[in-house]
């Protein structure tokens, strides 16, 4: 047994003792290793005995008492479960703080890094101390830098009058980007987004600034950005656009400038569905409802972000062949599609699969020796005439103006739109929509009962 002095009161005690008998100040490993009351030899002794580190680490490291990278090998080892170590986070944390008291870069920046995850516990200032107090090379400045920028904009979104913490968020994530390209632009950008700075987000995009930053062409990072600032509502089901030209204008941007299969694919599929569904005229139904299926499939070419996008993109190509209000129905496309979408883990897509097998809607080939045993009217709607209309605005404009224009288009001949279902004697099933008047109605109606 050996005597040291107790960091805190300073009275001798045993170096064996857990903790202070005079003031309880915890004799931890770390707290040894802090205060230089750690052993050298015990600590070579407790390191050489870590079997799978003997074959890995070269043991002069330990002869030179050079601690750190044999702490940093074990608790890295142990956090993730390899060379040999078994999975225990807690262990490799322990042994990461070690190394990080012994003035290790890798160490202390990792154990910050855990730290922070698990604990949320991290503050600016430690993370200073870590940028500044520590040899640490590009990659994990910028990634420290990006971590100060976030709790400096954590700090301004719990009172957006604290105008300083967003300049300085925005102050560390320029300083992330200059390093590494990859961690904070997202970030960035979403500090103009939440302070509504449209205006900036918009000049990035015409002076071409931070668009080199990433794998990914950020034009659609920017974009993206922007059709954030321009609705209200976090959730696809609950916002409100505010500007629908702008919106729109954005995300088709986003899109056509993105590398990667984004989460803006499939918000820009929902909306046009929803204007699909929103309609008064066929013809915008249908157009919207292509845009929707179009944006899906350019989706599915781009580079996985991860396999939750595919399933979410899957799913709405199932509601949208699924639809028997569209151009675009088709029974087996949708059942295919619904069946990709589980396949990747959408629950949505069993459900919709479910309620689409349940209304029997079926499309096969055609096949046109089968013959009609049974016709039945699914749905009608009102509709104008698209020949009528256009005629009659033409005409009303030229007589009246602006105000004639639209006469022409609420005088204009309205049609009955109806779907129909069709059964033939071979089991086959299929919706066929028209108006009345033309001949494919004049044979179907025959058939209703």
């Amino acid at each position: 047994m050996t005597l040291i002095n107790c960091p805190e009161c300073g009275k001798e005690i045993s170096d064996k003792a857990q903790s202070c008998p005079n003031c309880g100040f915890p004799l931890t490993t770390s707290n040894k290793i802090k205060y230089g009351l750690e052993n050298p030899s015990a600590l070579f002794e407790l390191i050489s005995q870590e079997k799978p580190f003997q074959k890995k680490c070269e043991m002069e490291d330990l002869a030179n008492n050079n601690y750190g990278p044999a702490c940093f090998f074990i608790g890295k080892s142990c956090l993730n479960g390899e060379n040999g170590y078994e999975k225990d986070i807690d262990l490799g944390t322990k042994w990461l703080e070690r190394g990080y008291y012994l003035k290790d870069s890798q160490c202390a920046y990792l154990y910050h890094v855990v730290k922070s995850n698990r604990f949320h516990n991290v503050t600016i200032d430690d993370w200073k101390v870590i940028l500044h107090d520590f040899e640490l090379n590009d990659n994990q400045k910028a990634a420290v830098l990006n971590r100060i920028g976030v709790l400096y904009a954590d700090k301004y979104g719990q009172d957006l009058n604290d105008v300083d913490s967003l300049k300085n968020a925005r102050y560390y994530f320029e300083k992330s980007i200059d390093l590494n390209k990859e961690y904070a632009l997202d970030n960035l950008l979403s500090s103009y987004v939440t302070s509504n700075e449209i205006d900036a987000l918009e000049q990035m995009i015409k002076q071409e600034r931070y668009l080199d930053t990433t794998e990914d062409d950020a034009t659609s990072h920017v974009a993206y950005r922007i059709c954030l600032a321009y609705r209200d509502g976090k959730f696809m089901n609950s916002y409100v656009i505010k500007n629908k030209e702008k919106y729109e204008e954005y995300l088709s941007l986003t899109c056509n400038t993105s590398l990667t299969c984004g989460y803006w694919y499939v918000e820009a599929a929902n909306y046009y569905i929803g204007k699909s569904r929103d309609a008064t005229y066929l013809v915008d139904k249908d157009k919207y409802i292509k845009i929707s299926f179009d944006l899906c499939q350019k989706g599915l070419t781009k580079k996985p972000v991860d396999n939750v996008i595919y399933g979410k993109l899957y799913n709405l190509l199932g509601i949208i062949c699924g639809d028997p209000n569209t151009k675009l129905f088709n029974f087996e496309a949708s059942e295919n599609y619904y069946l990709e979408a589980i396949r990747r883990n959408n629950n949505s897509a069993e459900n919709n699969l479910q309620i689409l097998r349940n209304n029997n809607f079926g499309i096969s080939s055609n096949n046109n020796t089968s013959k009609i045993i049974s016709v039945q009217i699914i749905s009608t709607q009102d509709v104008r005439n698209g020949k009528s209309t256009v005629m009659r605005s033409i005409v009303g404009g030229f007589l009246f103006g602006g105000l004639g224009v639209l006469g022409g288009i609420m005088t204009s001949k309205r049609d009955l739109r109806y779907t129909f279902l069709v059964i033939y004697d071979n089991g086959r099933r299929e919706t066929i929509s028209t108006t009345e008047g033309t001949k494919e109605f004049e044979l179907l109606i025959q058939f209703v009962k």
